[in-house]
């Protein structure tokens, strides 16, 4: 018996889309090591920012509950307000965000409120403690109303204290008694100069010197001063002063009677003319 096998019926294979990935097995080593290189780099700068955040700004330490003031700045000028608004504007805040963030902020704000205020710092103490320095300004003059000193700086005058020690060395203008219940002084040079008020002081200092009382009587832009108890010299602020000091240096050279005078009126006739009284 003869068996007849039957061929099969061609199939079409499918071709199949492989992708086929090569792999660069041929780097070179300089390649690699630049590579690990890299990645050390990345990784380190991922892991020190980490560290920095979570040793600064999310560190319950470094928020500030407490404050110590330089003994020097309360010394100068210890004005409840003026730390008060410190200590609103610090408390519970991340010394780092104070320190590199709200720092200048602060300061101007502080700045709009006491022009004096120069600058401020602050230095991280222990847990929750700030150390807090404030610096501030030199003033033009202290002015005293009976037992109020004012001080003047840039066109303003604002209340200070008799035990602070700020600007002990600056010259002291006083005010008639007459004015006494006020508690600013800000009217006083409203229609005055500031500067050539400053500069006209300057002048009479280097003629008189610093043993000296002025007394300055703002209706009539007039200065008395006491040279001692038994002399007092007037000034007309509205007249050339150095011309004034040219007249009183003249007389106190040339005038025999000079040291009698009691009372000396340098500004209130013409430029040549002095009212004196024994």
């Amino acid at each position: 018996m003869i068996n007849i096998v039957k061929p099969r019926p061609f199939r079409r294979k499918r071709r199949r889309n492989i992708a086929i990935w090569k792999l660069p097995l041929n780097i070179s080593f300089k390649v690699l090591i630049r590579s690990i290189f890299g990645f050390a780099i990345i990784f380190s700068l991922i892991y020190f920012v980490v560290y920095v955040f979570r040793s600064t700004l999310f560190k319950s330490e470094y928020y500030i509950k407490n404050l110590n003031y330089s003994v020097e700045s309360l010394e100068v000028f210890d004005d409840p307000v003026l730390y008060r608004t410190i200590k609103n504007q610090i408390d519970w805040e991340n010394y780092y965000v104070l320190k590199f963030f709200k720092k200048k902020r602060i300061l101007e704000l502080l700045k709009s409120k006491f022009p004096i205020v120069k600058d401020i710092e602050f230095v991280y103490y222990s847990r929750n403690t700030l150390d807090v320095r404030v610096e501030f300004d030199d003033i033009d003059l202290r002015f005293k109303l009976l037992d109020n000193y004012f001080a003047l700086y840039n066109w303003r005058t604002f209340l200070i204290y008799s035990w602070n020690s700020l600007w002990y060395d600056t010259k002291v203008i006083e005010l008639p008694w007459y004015l006494s219940g006020l508690d600013n002084l800000n009217w006083l040079f409203f229609d005055y100069e500031y500067v050539d008020f400053v500069l006209n002081i300057d002048i009479i200092n280097q003629v008189f010197g610093d043993n000296v009382r002025l007394v300055y009587i703002p209706g009539s832009k007039r200065i008395a001063i006491f040279v001692n108890e038994k002399k007092v010299v007037y000034v007309n602020l509205q007249k050339d002063i150095k011309l004034q000091m040219t007249q009183y240096d003249f007389l106190r050279k040339y005038d025999d009677n000079f040291a009698k005078y009691s009372q000396m009126d340098l500004g209130s006739l013409e430029w040549n003319m002095v009212i004196v009284k024994k």
